[in-house]
């Protein structure tokens, strides 16, 4: 198996029906790696945005209030940054697999 050249000099592109099946479950395994992370950005994201509600509904005072506006605004910069991360790594994925699918058919 001689992997062909990349654009990327440190990554290799291979060919499906090339790789052995220790290849095949490390690319999933990175995949599924990449999925958590997303999993983890989002449960951020959710508990900046209920701790910037409960600031802005239980404590009336303005800077609360300005606090928890700051939280969500905070969770969607997070959420943001999650996304384009996850796409960034899963295009990247997907090039070196050269497939276009997430798994093994």
């Amino acid at each position: 198996m001689t992997p062909k050249k990349y654009t990327s000099k440190k990554y290799f592109a291979y060919e499906p029906d090339e790789m052995i099946m220790r290849d095949h479950l490390a690319f999933d395994r990175t995949m599924l790696a990449n999925e958590r992370t997303l999993l983890s950005y989002t449960r951020t994201f959710v508990m900046f945005t209920a701790s910037g509600f409960t600031l802005i509904k239980l404590l009336p005072d303005l800077f609360f209030n300005f606090l928890g506006v700051a939280l969500m605004g905070l969770a969607l910069i997070v959420m943001l940054i999650g996304l384009k991360q996850f796409f960034k790594t899963r295009v990247r994925l997907l090039k070196i697999y050269k497939t276009g699918e997430n798994s093994i058919t």
